[in-house]
């Protein structure tokens, strides 16, 4: 989405912290008139020209104060950090609406890749309640079992949800892994052979996700099943 036409605000950085290997936590202030809802995402720099966009990890509330970010520090993105952390404001500029929980009861596929778990775990926060009567599974897709960052949250929700289940795939190997392993395209496409009459919610890199849609759209499921 062109970001031009969106309003913009001024933010600056309370603080960053190092979760494990290069994925980042960004929290910045949340300007006066900023509100967004679970599953948004938004445009972020020091000026218009070095504005990205990351999807937005906390849920908001109407006393929130802070807006946060997962970020997976790639190569490319060094520089742009770097000026983010050492600036003494940035702006902001969204939000915009990426995905969104489906209403109804239909049972839902969940797929994500590395950070692009942020967003689907902001929406089973904020509609928790309903995980008693729906059916959620979640499969996500990790080079190593260490980025597995946001682990312990999804197990809570499995424990205390029967109908919610999330399973993790590592794509590189590791001796002592006994869960799921390879790339998260090609372990769907070989273990779900009913695709229909499901909602699916799919965030990762582009190569993961343009692969799952593809599968998807050679299963025949409807594309208004698809985020």
């Amino acid at each position: 989405m062109n970001h031009q036409a969106l309003t913009s605000f001024t933010s600056q950085v309370i603080r960053t912290n190092t979760i494990v290997g290069n994925i980042v936590e960004l929290v910045l202030v949340r300007p006066a008139g900023f509100k967004w809802q679970a599953g948004d995402y938004l445009w972020l720099g020091i000026n218009e020209q070095t504005l990205k966009p990351f999807s937005i990890a906390n849920v908001m509330m109407n006393d929130t104060q802070t807006i946060h970010f997962d970020i997976a520090l790639t190569e490319p993105l060094n520089d742009w950090w770097q000026q983010l952390i050492g600036s003494s404001h940035c702006i902001i500029k969204g939000p915009v609406n990426q995905y969104y929980w489906p209403t109804g009861n239909m049972p839902m596929y969940l797929l994500a890749g590395g950070t692009g778990i942020t967003p689907l775990l902001a929406l089973l926060n904020a509609h928790e309640p309903e995980l008693k009567d729906r059916v959620v599974s979640l499969y996500w897709g990790v080079r190593q079992s260490e980025l597995l960052f946001v682990k312990d949250q999804l197990d809570q929700l499995a424990n205390h949800y029967t109908k919610f289940h999330w399973q993790a795939v590592i794509s590189e190997e590791e001796p002592n892994w006994l869960g799921a392993k390879g790339y998260l395209p090609d372990l769907l496409s070989q273990s779900i052979t009913h695709c229909n009459d499901y909602e699916w919610l799919i965030c990762g890199p582009w190569p993961m996700v343009k692969s799952l849609k593809a599968w998807l759209e050679t299963q025949t499921v409807d594309s208004d099943h698809i985020q």
